[in-house]
């Protein structure tokens, strides 16, 4: 990790300079090996945190991970969230919920920096590039949409969105058996048909909502609108 020991050098060295102020009456009771090790963990923390996503050949990708402050983290362009955390001075753990059960990964850090991280693990080398990321206090509409629902006829709509926004997509409908699924240019972002569905996106361009039934079967007429929000 030769460039986060770049980056650490200045703290190092203000923490020399401080050690050596001063009288000492009486010798430390921490073991300053473990105080070194504590520092490099909580600075690799605030490098860490922030909005990553994967890159490919320099193009980002709704790939990656918000990781935040608090030890939780979302996963990009899905509604699935879990807990991370830095073990040791080198590796992050990631543990997470999909569907009934529990999961935990984990990632080697190769390099880090403040706009840039390589993490490896068992599939190989990943480049992860920082995207500047805020959220509003408040929900935008982006788009909306309304309609009916028939049997044998599936409804699609497309909608816009700028880089690194989190988009929350509603649907309103008296039907249980009407939901909604999100799609990009390469494949479905919903793991299941929903109701409300909510995540980051890296990536600009266009999405795709397709509205249908959940029992074909029991398709009757029913009248649907969705809200797409931003903030």
């Amino acid at each position: 990790m030769k460039q986060l020991i770049n980056q650490l050098t200045p703290f190092a060295f203000i923490l020399l300079i401080y050690s050596c102020s001063g009288d000492r009456k009486e010798p430390a009771s921490l073991n300053e090996s473990n105080v070194s090790v504590n520092d490099t963990t909580q600075i690799i923390q605030s490098f860490i945190c922030g909005l990553w996503s994967l890159d490919s050949q320099n193009i980002l990708n709704n790939e990656g991970y918000f990781f935040k402050p608090d030890g939780t983290v979302d996963f990009v362009a899905s509604e699935y969230t879990g807990n991370w955390e830095v073990i040791g001075t080198d590796s992050i753990s990631l543990k997470y919920a999909f569907f009934d059960s529990a999961y935990e990964t984990g990632f080697h850090i190769d390099s880090l920096t403040e706009s840039r991280m390589v993490l490896s693990d068992s599939d190989g080398v990943h480049l992860f590039r920082k995207v500047p990321f805020g959220v509003n206090t408040e929900e935008t509409v982006i788009s909306g949409f309304s309609g009916t629902l028939l049997p044998g006829i599936t409804k699609e709509y497309s909608f816009t969105i700028a880089s690194a926004k989190k988009l929350r997509i509603a649907l309103n409908t008296n039907s249980e058996n009407v939901r909604l699924r999100i799609f990009d240019d390469n494949s479905e972002l919903s793991s299941i048909p929903v109701k409300d569905w909510q995540s980051i996106m890296v990536r600009s361009g266009n999405y795709k909502i397709v509205v249908d039934y959940v029992d074909k079967k029991k398709a009757v007429a029913d009248e649907f609108s969705i809200k797409v929000f931003g903030n």
